[in-house]
């Protein structure tokens, strides 16, 4: 798969060496939106920039790294089709970055692929997985239907259970579960993430996705003197 468009990450090499502009006041200065999915992250709240700031710093390496950058120019194009074709928002194709670093990973509870699912997810969507044999999560074009559709079943569940359209619960969502992610709504009394009491994995997950989004999407804004 091939992309003949160049994105701001592909025109000029990134380098870890290069210094980290990170402050709550370089947000809070600047006209910048951070969004996920069209929805805005309340980067005016001073504890959310400082983690999102914090996590930004500690994924840059990876972000760097050249093998995810070139994963991401054969990847991402298909990715974004799927996703677009479906309906759904094209930033959580960065779901797969941080997932699997769009490698076909196995993780050490069984989870599998560029998306990383679970086998009973994977059949649940329609995927094969044979013990030793074809497994279908491994097969960027169907896990990624097969992601499509679940992304879209989340967002549509907790759309219609907890009456918010929220992108970023249904990210919350894909690493913790609808079902987790229900307990702690009505237990905690709020469906913002950003307020919410989670598991420290989940915690950071979407932040992670956010800070991935911006450094392939606007990385001279954390670097010092990137070269525009």
């Amino acid at each position: 798969m091939m992309v003949t468009t160049k994105t701001k990450w592909q025109i000029r090499p990134i380098y870890v060496a290069i210094s980290l502009l990170l402050s709550f006041n370089s947000f809070s200065q600047s006209s910048h939106q951070v969004t996920f999915c069209g929805e805005p992250v309340p980067i005016s709240n001073q504890f959310v920039a400082e983690k999102l700031m914090g996590i930004i710093k500690k994924m840059m390496p990876m972000v760097n790294m050249k093998s995810i950058r070139d994963q991401a120019i054969a990847f991402f194009p298909y990715i974004e089709s799927q996703l677009a074709a479906s309906g759904l928002p094209t930033d959580l194709k960065y779901i797969a970055v941080v997932e699997s670093n769009l490698k076909l990973a196995v993780s050490p509870v069984g989870a599998r692929g560029f998306w990383q699912l679970m086998e009973p997810t994977a059949k649940g969507y329609g995927l094969i997985v044979e013990p030793g044999g074809i497994d279908e999560r491994d097969d960027i074009v169907k896990s990624t239907r097969a992601a499509c559709s679940l992304l879209r079943d989340f967002y549509s569940y907790i759309a219609r259970t907890h009456k918010v359209k929220s992108w970023v619960l249904t990210a919350a969502a894909y690493n913790y579960g609808n079902g987790n992610i229900t307990k702690a709504i009505r237990n905690q009394g709020t469906s913002n993430y950003f307020n919410m009491n989670l598991n420290p994995e989940t915690a950071i997950y979407v932040y992670k996705i956010i800070a991935v989004k911006e450094l392939f999407e606007n990385p001279e804004l954390y670097m010092k003197d990137f070269g525009y």
